[in-house]
């Protein structure tokens, strides 16, 4: 019998669930968007996209009939993202925990906690994120659950995000690691735009010991850019390599957060977004339906993460330069062509 709901459209979210919650699995019922839609579980109902949607109250209350039905009327625990148009009923008429979708939705934990709105609230212990304990807040430790867990529980984890051998076999001689990110699908610059930044990226590091990692949300087929670089799934949690890869010592991020619980700060190349063609957010605002809230893509990196120790970077410009920066002194360092 279904005894919990999980809703979301964050395969990391889901990742969260699964891990934290892993006995629970098999009681819950699943309502994922379009990025999460691919999850091998039981019971699965799929939400649209809300720019796909013309008439957003007549989906909406169609969902929550077909929830009804399942769960023959019962009230039930409620897990996942907070932040999307679809959560707003379970929210107000369940037993809802917001469970972190990384840096994004922790911006309105305080709140959250302060005015004990959720019964808890789960989150990872972020750079740049909570410092603070409540009660009604839980970490999750993200190697210690996955340790607590055995051989059985790994492999089904896995195969509920559809992880095949061969996405480990490539890893094998790899090093590093790139976490791309969904610039032009969150209208934050264009296509060509987001492909130039991360051509440049790419042609920093030795390409037979790189693979790329695609966000859940990406459509680019960086596979058709990239043909000489092994590419992954962009199903597979970033955070799940950490665990089971043992050869990962370098991650390269543009302004993604999945990297600061894999390696070590000096093992990061941080590059935030300080790129002129970059287009941000609107008053630093990200809309998805009706709803208006900040973005990790809008705050500004640097400022917020200035204290860490990231191996901050700038993406080379046209002239093959590329700015280093260290502690507040800035070096430019000047490729051969």
């Amino acid at each position: 019998m279904l005894q919990y709901i999980f809703i979301g459209n964050s395969v990391y979210a889901l990742f969260l669930y699964c891990l934290r919650f892993y006995k629970q699995i098999d009681e819950t019922l699943f309502l994922l968007g379009p990025s999460c839609t691919f999850a091998n579980v039981n019971h699965c109902l799929p939400i649209c996209a809300p720019r796909n949607i013309n008439n957003m109250q007549i989906v909406k209350e169609a969902l929550q009939q077909q929830v009804y039905l399942l769960l023959q009327g019962r009230k039930v625990p409620c897990y996942g993202n907070v932040e999307t148009v679809f959560s707003d009923f379970f929210v107000h008429h369940f037993e809802f925990y917001p469970m972190t979708d990384g840096l994004r939705d922790t911006v309105t934990y305080p709140q959250y906690l302060e005015k004990k709105l959720f019964p808890k609230c789960y989150t990872v212990r972020y750079k740049g994120g909570l410092d603070m304990e409540d009660e009604n807040l839980e970490y999750i430790d993200i190697q210690k659950s996955w340790s607590a867990l055995d051989e059985a529980a790994h492999q089904k984890i896995m195969s509920i995000f559809n992880v095949a051998p061969k996405d480990y076999d490539i890893l094998k001689e790899k090093t590093t690691l790139l976490l791309t990110q969904p610039l032009s699908e969150d209208n934050i610059c264009s296509t060509e735009d987001k492909i130039k930044i991360y051509q440049r990226i790419v042609s920093q590091y030795d390409p037979t010991k790189l693979v790329i990692k695609a966000h859940p949300r990406e459509i680019t087929n960086w596979a058709d850019i990239f043909p000489n670089v092994s590419i992954l799934s962009n199903h597979i949690p970033a955070e799940m390599l950490s665990l089971t890869v043992p050869n990962l010592n370098k991650v390269v991020t543009f302004f993604s957060t999945a990297g600061f619980n894999m390696l070590t700060e000096e093992q990061i190349d941080f590059y935030g977004k300080d790129f002129t063609q970059l287009k941000f957010y609107t008053n630093g605002l990200r809309t998805e339906g009706n709803r208006q809230y900040k973005s990790i893509a809008s705050f500004d990196v640097e400022d917020k993460y200035k204290t860490c120790k990231f191996n901050w970077l700038r993406i080379p410009d046209e002239d093959k330069t590329l700015y280093r920066y260290k502690e507040t002194h800035t070096f430019k360092i000047t490729f051969p062509s």
